[in-house]
């Protein structure tokens, strides 16, 4: 089984049709099925989707793990809110590895974002901070330069970090799974 398949990138309705954080978006998922693919030597695929069109009912496995792009908007969606709580609520009762529910959500921000602490279901999940605040102008600087002089101490830093944390969990399901196969065998000889 590709657990890569079960990622999903979960953003707002706006960001689908700002162009900028469309085309963000678009490469900072490239980019991310490009490192994971090379760490686990498979093949990634990662899905993006957008935030009215989630519905964890129908996506759900134990294998499945979500990254939101957080913004005010998503936050503010009703549909993520709530499909974030079912998704706790499948994850926490119907897990059969050892994974714990809120380790299979990576946050993403790409500006600050106070508002995410609020949501009951997101505040204990890793985040990863695609910005920093320049500490002339107190002005957050956004890493939207993917190639740039730069862009080795910023952008990829933090890309490293969210590729190297999701194949860490990825690798954990892999191992419970061939665990499981392994006991499965042992009682159906």
């Amino acid at each position: 089984m590709n657990i890569g398949q079960h990622i999903y990138i979960v953003k707002s309705d706006s960001d689908v049709q700002s162009g900028i954080a469309r085309d963000w978006t678009a490469s900072f998922r490239r980019f991310l099925e490009l490192l994971l693919t090379r760490l686990s030597g498979e093949k990634v695929s990662i899905n993006e989707i957008n935030a009215h069109q989630l519905d964890v009912k129908a996506i759900y496995t134990p294998y499945t793990m979500l990254v939101p792009v957080l913004s005010d908007d998503l936050l503010q969606s009703p549909t993520f809110n709530e499909e974030i709580k079912t998704f706790h609520e499948r994850a926490i009762n119907k897990g059969y590895n050892s994974i714990s529910w809120n380790s299979r959500i990576f946050k993403v921000l790409r500006e600050p974002q106070k508002s995410h602490y609020l949501l009951d279901y997101l505040s204990n999940s890793r985040s990863y901070d695609f910005f920093h605040i320049n500490a002339g102008s107190d002005e957050p600087v956004i890493y939207d330069d993917f190639t740039g002089p730069t862009s080795e101490k910023t952008f990829w830093m933090r890309l490293y970090d969210l590729a190297y944390d999701v194949f860490k969990v990825m690798d954990n399901m892999s191992n419970s799974e061939n665990e499981l196969s392994t006991i499965t065998k042992g009682l159906n000889p």
